[in-house]
């Protein structure tokens, strides 16, 4: 199975990051999007392993866009990477099915152990 990943965030230099890093572990990017509603649509044609997703996102925000994604027959990791730190959103997103959550300012290191844990997870569960 091809490791794919779709991003969800408006910040273009926060996007290059995350792309470099998934890519480092060999995910192909499935694509890049600026709002929730063209990376749902992605998502529903071309079905990733992984999708990243700021909260604050237009047109579908990144909450609403975890919940869609949770509602697909296979449903993606979810990583959210944002700079909103209420408990509250914190709750919400986990709710909505987010599994790993940074802070921005996004440290790599961080993204980076987030993807080893998740493909050493997958290993194991292969394994099994």
């Amino acid at each position: 199975m091809i490791k794919s990943v779709i991003i969800a965030e408006s910040s273009p230099a926060v996007s290059r990051s995350i792309a470099a890093a998934f890519e480092e572990h060999g995910y192909l990017i499935r694509g890049i999007f600026t709002d929730g509603i063209s990376a749902m649509r992605a998502a529903k044609e071309h079905p990733p392993s992984v999708v990243t997703l700021d909260l604050i996102l237009p047109r579908l925000s990144g909450l609403q866009l975890a919940g869609a994604l949770e509602k697909l027959p296979v449903p993606p990791l979810v990583i959210a990477i944002s700079a909103v730190t209420a408990r509250t959103r914190l709750a919400q997103a986990k709710a909505a099915g987010v599994r790993y959550y940074i802070l921005k300012p996004l440290a790599n290191d961080k993204l980076r152990d987030v993807i080893s844990r998740q493909l050493s997870t997958q290993a194991t569960a292969v394994a099994q």
